[in-house]
């Protein structure tokens, strides 16, 4: 089998010759046309009229040999087979199409009509060259399989394999309908600062970047939660931004170092107001982007349709890892850790308290279903509870073993969100650099006055990901993060 550089230098000769015969290779304009689908939909009345139509695409098969050429022209809505004469096309246009390829994007006009096996075909009477493919396309009987590559050559992926592409498309109904939820409940889309003096808003490990300009350190954001908050202290009771973030963590199969989210904050709001549109707001979610309310991950069946489980977080890892985290000795957490080898060097109590919970205790959830009072050393912008100062007010949704939604009753006590961050500073000196760092700029915000508020995130990524029952999130990421590789 020929290498990639000599199915490389030949289109690159087939290129040169078209070239000679005075053929623009790229030209600007295109013909009029209509879809596929729409070809396909019209066909019959299409077809009696017996009128030239067009439809443009990527030549994706070329059959036949002789006077006539069979030739599968595919764009973004579906797929047509092409009659090509050299009869009906001319000596010399039909010399021309030996000089196209696999890949190759052109237009073909003519009349509709079946063919002898029924099959609803364009006979042409005219083919332009919109766009010569230089690089020869994987197999397209076998496609592109191998995984790494297939994120590498993200745009081969979406040519060969539909499902790739169905992913994008489910992940884009996703994104209008939350937008819709937010529009419908009176909420305002913001922007706030990706790159931020001091990132802040979760639990994180940031990247940093230098601002040449103020000779100034800066970070990505982790996320954009404070900036949000700051925009209620100004008087925007409803925001919400929908957009990316970025976290310098580990990579698997629910986490991409650059991910999206939808935030809101909502002033005047509580915790049991955010259970009960959290409900109704993944409904719609779920049916506008699959059309129905149950969803199929991973051979179980999740329903939307109806009320979510309540599980309590402590009291759930009592039962299942057999240690109260509220009262219990760092010893004993450590030795509840070790029974489900959960690492317990060089990290901090909260950590082990995180791990431990999502080991053991997510596996075994009744999905999908609110995970309600986390404790309060792992919610440093969270409420503590008025019957324990121990709790979190702060609910998570748990889907497919992982978290997709975090939310909770914002602190609004300046005074004690200083001290949280002080305590976060223990952390960070005790080796957790995930801790949170100290914003004061946020801080003189709460100190104008926080109404109460309630906030709430979803990961776009991950929950596209169990909508489509994806073996990674990187499936439903158009172009996810990959180690470079060199290639030719």
């Amino acid at each position: 089998m020929a290498d990639m550089h000599e199915l490389k230098a030949a289109r690159q000769k087939k290129l040169q010759q078209l070239l000679k015969l005075g053929v623009d290779p790229y030209p600007e304009a295109t013909p009029k046309h209509k879809s596929i689908a729409d070809l396909l939909d019209s066909f019959a009345s299409l077809a009696r009229t017996g009128r030239s139509v067009t439809g443009v695409g990527r030549i994706m098969g070329i059959r036949g040999h002789g006077a006539l050429l069979f030739v599968d022209l595919r764009d973004a809505s579906g797929e047509i087979q092409a009659l090509v004469s050299k009869k009906a096309l001319g000596s010399s246009a039909f010399a021309q199409m030996q000089l196209f390829d696999l890949g190759d994007i052109v237009a073909v006009s003519g009349s509709l009509a079946k063919t002898k096996r029924g099959e609803k075909s364009i006979q042409a009477k005219k083919v332009v060259l919109l766009a010569k493919s230089l690089r020869p396309l994987p197999d397209t009987w076998y496609g592109l399989k191998d995984t790494d590559e297939r994120f590498r050559d993200r745009e081969v992926d979406f040519l060969l394999n539909p499902e790739s592409v169905e992913r994008i498309k489910t992940r884009a109904r996703v994104l209008t309908s939350l937008r819709e939820s937010m529009t419908q409940e009176d909420f305002i889309e913001v922007e706030t600062p990706i790159l931020q003096a001091v990132p802040g808003g979760a639990t994180a490990k940031p990247f940093q970047t230098k601002l040449n300009a103020l000779n100034m350190q800066l970070y990505l954001r982790v996320a954009p939660e404070l900036y949000l908050k700051r925009l209620i202290v100004g008087g925007l009771e409803r925001v919400y931004e929908l957009g990316p973030s970025f976290r310098n963590e580990g990579m698997d199969t629910t986490h991409n170092p650059e991910f999206t989210s939808l935030e809101f904050y909502w002033a005047y709001q509580d915790l049991e107001g955010l259970i009960s549109f959290t409900e109704k707001l993944l409904k719609k979610t779920v049916k506008d982007a699959l059309g129905k309310t149950k969803v199929q991950y991973r051979d179980k069946t999740y329903d939307f349709g109806k009320k979510l489980a309540r599980v309590e977080y402590t009291e759930a890892l009592k039962e299942v890892a057999g240690v109260d985290v509220l009262t219990a000795s760092d010893g004993d957490i450590a030795k509840a850790a070790k029974k489900f080898n959960v690492p317990t060097k060089d990290v901090v109590r909260a950590q082990i308290i995180d791990h431990l919970f999502k080991k053991a205790v997510a596996p075994k959830l009744p999905e999908p279903c609110f995970v309600l009072h986390h404790p309060l050393t792992l919610s440093p912008l969270a409420k503590a509870s008025a019957d324990n100062p121990n709790i979190a007010r702060r609910l998570q949704v748990y889907v497919g073993g992982f978290e997709a939604v975090n939310a909770y009753a914002e602190l609004n006590d300046p005074e004690e969100q200083r001290r949280r961050f002080a305590e976060e500073a223990k952390k960070r000196k005790a080796g957790d650099d995930e801790a949170q760092q100290k914003d004061e700029d946020f801080i003189r915000a709460l100190e104008y006055g926080l109404p109460p508020t309630a906030g709430w995130a979803v990961g776009v990524d991950r929950f596209v990901m169990f909508l489509t029952d994806a073996p990674s999130i990187r499936e439903v990421i158009a172009f996810p993060t990959m180690r470079p590789k060199d290639r030719k």
